[in-house]
């Protein structure tokens, strides 16, 4: 798949052009399942595909603190439940090639690192800044977490340890961030701006920065596409940038969102898709290759949030921030020849 430059912003309501054979066609998500969590306020869904396991976090207000929850992938039965922390859970990641830790980071100004296993603590790190978010270097591997502070620090998994620590030039801080790996480079963007910068995690120096015109709040999430591209969303914009020379990096498509609040996003590069929450019970999907409006998908949830793609299982999980329930959502290439309305309704 290659993602088309184009010399005009996308609009919210294009209109599709026809699908080609890898492209997502939002008719053949169906609504096969609604789990019950408890777990509301930022409530966040997980997919673990080492242990197929769905993992819930949010605020139980029975008990007035942050859980999480683990799920059975198939059948849904509860696996494990812990307290997490007492305010709200900013991020939490999944540290890949099989080390099975869940990393979280809070409100709290702490950062705790999970075993999967049992859900128990490994380690917890107190810092003196509020953390925003947190990404992981898979090569070494590394938690690298940065907040309301020019560092930008990483850490050890197993044993929570500092591995070290970058003095940035940002006065600001940083809201978001991502590992770039072939380059040894951290993407993170700026709090409170719509600027990324490109730093350099060998030297700590700032080899590029990009701004989405004069967007001003903070970018929220950015995932990377294809080591070349990178899409990153604030609560009204979504930028995808070419940044295979950093040196010159060219944006390749902006979608506009202004009567929303976006709150989440998920790209799935298979079916040329960019899923958006709003919390409303609605799911926005958009092409990835050039923008144009596909679906609003209705979910029978009042505010979606967090969302997340299990490949393994073709499930697109969905949370409700009101209420903490996950929607599940199943993708089959073929058209049901059932009513695909009273599978939503």
């Amino acid at each position: 798949m290659k993602i088309l430059p184009c010399s005009r912003r996308a609009k919210k309501h294009n209109r599709a052009d026809s699908a080609s054979s890898n492209t997502l066609d939002p008719n053949h998500l169906t609504l096969s399942k609604r789990v019950d969590s408890w777990l509301c306020k930022t409530t966040q869904v997980l997919y673990s595909s080492d242990l197929d396991e769905i993992i819930v976090i949010g605020y139980m207000r029975r008990d007035e603190n942050y859980q999480i929850n683990t799920y059975d992938g198939k059948n849904f039965t509860l696996h494990n439940s812990v307290e997490a922390h007492k305010a709200a859970i900013y991020k939490a990641i999944l540290i890949p090639k099989g080390l099975l830790f869940l990393v979280t980071i809070s409100a709290d100004q702490t950062m705790k690192i999970w075993s999967l296993s049992g859900l128990s603590l490994v380690s917890q790190i107190r810092m003196n800044y509020i953390p925003q978010d947190i990404c992981v270097n898979p090569n070494i591997p590394a938690v690298i977490l940065v907040g309301k502070s020019y560092h930008i620090k990483s850490y050890c998994p197993k044993t929570g340890s500092l591995l070290g620590e970058m003095i940035t030039e940002s006065v600001n801080g940083f809201s978001s961030c991502i590992y770039l790996s072939e380059k040894n480079v951290v993407a993170a963007g700026v709090y409170d701006q719509q600027v990324i910068h490109f730093i350099d995690c060998r030297t700590g120096l700032t080899i590029n920065m990009v701004k989405a015109e004069n967007h001003v709040d903070s970018i929220i999430g950015m995932q990377l596409i294809q080591s070349q591209y990178l899409v990153a969303a604030s609560v009204d914009l979504i930028c995808v940038w070419d940044i295979q020379n950093l040196s010159q990096p060219k944006m390749h498509l902006q979608i506009e969102l202004p009567l929303k609040k976006v709150s989440s996003f998920h790209v799935n590069e298979e079916y040329d898709a960019i899923f958006v929450t709003t919390r409303t019970p609605v799911i926005d999907i958009y092409r990835l290759s050039d923008g144009t409006f596909m679906k609003f998908l209705p979910t029978k949830m009042q505010k979606c949030s967090s969302l997340t793609f299990a490949h393994g299982t073709r499930q697109l999980l969905v949370a409700d921030n009101a209420e903490g329930a996950i929607s599940v959502f199943t993708y089959s290439d073929k058209m049901k020849l059932s009513c695909q309305t009273c599978n939503i309704f």
